[in-house]
């Protein structure tokens, strides 16, 4: 291989580093954008154009996909946001109490500690899709959610291979803290995979 070639931007080794860069990067543009917590829901889906855009089809300009996504969808982002939050709250905070009652006995609260957690998974994946649609269509507030919905009944297998991801990193997160400075962007590239396979398999179904 020529110099030049071995420092030319698109040479394979340049493109891994930009793309290291920008999970690292818009990672933090997520966290930091999300700190309000009613954000939530705007930051995910300008976290999930600009990894499926930028990182995973290398259209370039990541950062001006972020903003401009987060820009277009932050009102509609903090109604979703506030949709779900509640019942974030309630599985976050239910799920120690159910562990300590079966802890200490109770079998009741023990069968419930692990529907806690499947139900933790659903709503989960349900979010995710949500604001993986916020991010890529212009659905009215309702319609977006019947969407999301009819995506994750009709496509179950790649729904809960794409929830188990976001799950997943969740819980590393949560655990281990520094995963956060860039797996939720790899968790969005690796899930953005089987979910735009269920936005496909639906753009069909409605040309046919």
């Amino acid at each position: 291989m020529k110099r030049n070639q071995i420092f030319h931007p698109e040479n394979e080794f340049f493109k891994t580093i930009s793309r290291m860069v920008d999970l690292v990067g818009l990672s933090l543009l997520w966290m930091i954008c999300s700190i309000p917590l009613v954000t939530i829901g705007a930051s995910t889906a300008a976290l999930y154009v600009a990894t499926f855009r930028c990182v995973r089809q290398e259209e370039g300009y990541t950062y001006a996909h972020f903003f401009q996504s987060l820009k277009k969808n932050f009102k509609q982002g903090i109604l979703v946001t506030l949709c779900f939050l509640p019942v974030v709250c309630l599985f976050y905070y239910g799920l120690p109490v159910l562990q300590f009652m079966g802890s200490q006995g109770d079998r009741v609260a023990g069968i419930l500690f692990y529907t806690w957690q499947i139900l933790i998974f659903l709503v989960l994946t349900y979010a995710g899709v949500v604001c993986a649609l916020l991010g890529r269509f212009t659905f009215p507030i309702g319609k977006l959610f019947q969407t999301a919905l009819m995506l994750l009944l009709c496509h179950l297998p790649l729904a809960v291979l794409y929830g188990f991801l976001l799950y997943l990193a969740v819980v590393l997160c949560f655990n281990f803290l520094w995963p956060i400075f860039f797996l939720p962007t790899l968790a969005i590239l690796w899930g953005s995979f089987p979910l735009e396979k269920m936005i496909s398999y639906h753009i069909q179904d409605h040309q046919e």
